[in-house]
């Protein structure tokens, strides 16, 4: 009998995350690599010293790089602000330069095939055909960087309070299916 899924949840408030200085650094450590003999791993790159990303190594970046990048399935929810990801999401989403810069330099550290990030956004709007138009563009292409191809989300409209959940029945259901359709979906790539 498989052993059970771990299910790993992050909540982005918990940990430090500076935002990407722009400084080059995984520009330059994807060029020198490539230098290097031989085949390099996620692994590899998770334990080089120093490790490319000079910000990740100070905060927290490290381990919130890490687990999306060798997860089997992701998902996202998260808030909407003014049309866009809340700063420590699009922080992590940044990082990924370093992905896009191994990617771009002949370095395959993601095999298999393509997995799957399911995505809730929500917002405090009632309307708004584009309210959620950028964030998943930037979640879309910045996951491509790891081989993770996005889904069908479920946006949610007009969920503005702290306890807006909670007190919205249909949006609560509205979840739970879209929670059924994904386990489905996972027992039916098992199968």
């Amino acid at each position: 009998m498989d052993a059970p899924k771990r299910t790993l949840a992050f909540y982005l408030r918990d940990y430090a995350l500076s935002p990407c200085t722009a400084c080059d650094a995984c520009e330059r450590a994807a060029l020198d690599l490539k230098i290097r003999p031989g085949h390099l791993s996620l692994r590899d790159l998770f334990n080089e010293k120093p490790f490319p990303c000079p910000a990740a190594a100070r905060d927290d970046g490290l381990a919130l790089l890490r687990a999306p990048a060798e997860a089997r399935e992701l998902c996202i929810v998260s808030p909407v602000y003014f049309y866009h990801l809340p700063a420590q999401l699009k922080a992590l989403l940044d990082r990924m330069q370093l992905f896009r810069a191994m990617r771009e330099h002949g370095h395959r550290l993601f095999h298999g095939p393509e997995r799957l990030c399911r995505i809730i956004l929500i917002g405090g709007r009632t309307r708004g055909a584009k309210l959620f138009a950028g964030s998943l563009l930037s979640l879309k292409y910045a996951l491509a960087t790891m081989r993770v191809k996005t889904v069908e989300p479920l946006l949610l409209y007009g969920l503005d309070a702290a306890d807006a959940l909670r007190g919205n029945r249909e949006a609560a259901e509205r979840i739970k299916a879209y929670g059924r359709e994904a386990g489905a979906a996972a027992v039916g790539d098992l199968e």
